[in-house]
């Protein structure tokens, strides 16, 4: 990272969001201090980043300006997918992508 936070944003659910001079958003877990996860974007600035007062939702704008939305609330994310997918996850493609649900027990 070059320098600090250009934005930040908190969320109840005990996130922040930074975004710095580089083309990534950065989501911290503020309990630990640790990095949660990078978001490359094709976006050079951002005028905003915005986080759901849940945490669950992160807003961000993308390189033409549209307004984008990331789920970052895990049961939600899947709960997503699973009414866009025309079968459900095998129990494989659950431990591999859904690392916070009992997989046997949901989709065994």
């Amino acid at each position: 990272m070059d320098g600090g936070p250009t934005r930040t944003a908190l969320a109840s659910g005990g996130l922040a969001v930074t975004t710095h001079n580089e083309d990534t958003i950065r989501v911290w877990n503020l309990a630990s201090g640790d990095e949660w996860f990078a978001l490359p974007t094709n976006a050079r600035s951002y005028a905003f980043t915005a986080m759901s007062p849940t945490g669950g939702i992160l807003y961000y704008p993308d390189e033409d300006g549209v307004l984008r939305r990331l789920l970052l609330d895990p049961p939600a994310l899947a709960e997503f997918a699973r009414s866009r997918a025309s079968r459900n996850f095998t129990v494989t493609e659950c431990e591999r992508f859904l690392h916070d649900i009992d997989c046997a027990a949901a989709y065994g």
